[in-house]
């Protein structure tokens, strides 16, 4: 094994608990973990700041854990709202996720196969707690935005070529949305090209314990 894709999606919760429960039982019947995101979306760095650390918990992640639980889910990890993190946060929701998904932008005119921040050698993959991940969706607001296949290409073999770990991000599932929205076609795109290049693409409740990837 040379590395690991993992590609966590993301869903937004338009329409009833019951209608967004059942959604999440189908993902979740795929193999996609389910972990928790916030309650209302909110900037957990700014938030953090404002309003104190108990505060955020009992707001935001609380009454979201207990709404996945609720529905039959064991939410372990979280992921960043919009991305956005700080110091004060990571040490919050550490205390209460097993990992915690934040990101970093592409700077214009470079490769998401150059930033370092996306990848992270298999062999320290058990001890990471904090994973930063690459964007995978086709567009926003019906409008196609994002990086390319090539970009992403890119960073899959740079995963394999290394013996690290990539972690992708997408949304909503569809061919064109109001919201960042990712096309089944580019998941299936991608998942192939993984299974080519011989990365397992892995959801983040798969990832191993410490010692695990050796008899891999």
């Amino acid at each position: 094994m040379n590395g690991i894709g993992l590609l966590p999606v993301a869903v937004r919760g338009t329409g009833s608990a019951r209608r967004l429960g059942s959604r999440l039982r189908e993902l979740s019947a795929d193999g996609l973990t389910v972990g928790a995101h916030g309650l209302r979306h909110l900037n957990a760095a700014e938030r953090v700041a404002e309003v104190g650390s108990d505060a955020y918990l009992c707001d935001e992640v609380a009454p979201c854990a207990a709404g996945l639980r609720a529905e039959g889910f064991d939410p372990r990890t979280f992921a960043y709202p919009c991305s956005a993190r700080s110091e004060s946060s990571d040490a919050l929701l550490t205390e209460v996720s097993t990992r915690l998904r934040g990101s970093v932008s592409v700077p214009e005119g470079r490769e998401l196969a150059g930033i370092d921040d996306f990848f992270v050698p298999v062999a320290e993959l058990p001890e990471r707690r904090i994973l930063i991940g690459a964007g995978a969706d086709n567009g926003a607001q019906h409008q196609p935005r994002g990086h390319s296949d090539a970009m992403l290409l890119g960073g899959l073999r740079r995963a394999v070529e290394r013996g690290k770990v990539s972690i992708l991000i997408a949304h909503a599932i569809a061919d064109t949305h109001e919201h960042d929205y990712i096309a089944p076609a580019r998941i299936e795109w991608l998942l192939t090209r993984a299974a080519e290049l011989g990365l397992r693409c892995l959801g983040f409740d798969d990832l191993p314990e410490a010692g695990s990837l050796t008899a891999a």
